[in-house]
């Protein structure tokens, strides 16, 4: 019943986008993709609900074989195969509020959900690697957004100039820092880490790409933000992570 209601869900939301047209053998676009995504993220999320919530063990498993699917079509349709990239999709023309909100937005809500249930399943192993995930689809987000803001509906264009260049640098800086506050204030680990890795990212970008690629005045800028925020989060780190570790300690 749980497939066939799914299979059901599938087509109606195929025929919504396409009235008059047999939907077996059209492409789905950028847009219509990531509603059936979302669906079926919401359709599992529904079904780890009610199997927890009544104790119906196939229910439950319904639920994890359908926000396994949406998660797949997640990594290899927006990631691999359809990536806005590499592939012609159209995004929109909005900044922000376009196409990429509900490709790698929406499954942050889903996702985020999925590893609340997890845990009240006690399944704490899947709930971590959705909070991993979570990160991957943050900082896909970012970059993406900034893309799409000096390149509109399409981003395989591959001219990049100074000002996109620096504003990734830029981006990923305060994501980084927006990660670590977040980690130091729920004493999350994982956030922690995933915020020193951006960091470190963001370092070796200035360092080996931005030097050579930018000029004037934009390299300028690139690495004195670089520094000040370096400067900045040493200082936060010292207070904040390993000044709680000495207290513990003592």
């Amino acid at each position: 019943a749980i497939a066939l209601i799914g299979v059901m869900g599938y087509y109606l939301t195929r025929h919504a986008f396409h009235m008059d047209q047999n939907v077996l053998f059209i492409k789905a676009g950028f847009i219509e993709r990531n509603a059936i995504t979302s669906i079926l993220f919401a359709y599992g999320l529904t079904c780890l609900w009610l199997g927890r919530v009544y104790v119906r063990q196939a229910v439950t498993l319904g639920g994890v074989v359908l926000s396994g699917i949406a998660l797949f079509r997640l990594g290899y349709f927006e990631f691999i195969a359809y990536n806005p990239l590499w592939s012609t999709q159209s995004v929109g023309s909005w900044p922000i509020l376009n196409g990429l909100l509900l490709a790698y937005g929406l499954p942050l809500l889903w996702i985020g959900l999925d590893a609340r249930e997890l845990t009240h399943l006690n399944k704490t192993a899947w709930s971590r690697y959705a909070s991993g995930s979570l990160l991957v689809l943050v900082f896909t987000l970012v970059s993406m957004n900034v893309r799409q803001f000096y390149h509109g509906t399409y981003l395989n264009d591959h001219m990049t100039s100074d000002a996109e260049v620096y504003t990734y640098s830029a981006a990923w800086l305060l994501m980084g820092i927006v990660l670590l506050v977040a980690g130091v204030i729920r004493q999350d680990k994982m956030i922690r880490t995933a915020s020193l890795a951006i960091m470190l990212l963001t370092v070796g970008k200035a360092f080996l790409y931005d030097a050579s690629e930018l000029t004037g005045l934009w390299r300028v800028f690139s690495f004195f933000g670089l520094g000040l925020s370096v400067l900045g989060l040493s200082w936060f780190y010292t207070k904040f992570v390993f000044g709680e570790k000495k207290k513990v300690t003592s």
